[in-house]
């Protein structure tokens, strides 16, 4: 039987990511990700009325052995992202410690 129902979504997600990054420095991997899309600033602001979307800046930093990384930005990500009216979300994962065993 093949169903004549159309399903509609009401949402899209587009993503411009970057592959796991090792570093005790947030700040830096933002850097990469905002670095394209600094000089199309204008462009995403006009995308952002006309559909009336989110920009969300997120993060996912995982804490190995109790390392956790700085969590800080710097003042060209902080404009970046109140001139395109971004949030920035930071989803944090803290990894067990590796035990040393005694045999």
């Amino acid at each position: 039987m093949i169903s004549t129902n159309r399903r509609v979504r009401t949402y899209t997600s587009w993503q411009l990511r970057t592959n796991y990054v090792e570093t005790l420095y947030a700040s830096k991997q933002v850097k990469e990700i905002i670095a394209p899309l600094l000089n199309k600033i204008n462009e995403l602001i006009t995308i952002k009325k006309k559909f009336d979307c989110q920009f969300i800046l997120m993060q996912v930093p995982i804490i190995e052995n109790g390392c956790c990384p700085a969590l800080g930005y710097d003042q060209e990500v902080i404009n970046f992202c109140s001139k395109t009216g971004a949030s920035i979300e930071i989803d944090l994962y803290a990894n067990p410690y590796e035990v040393d065993s005694e045999d």
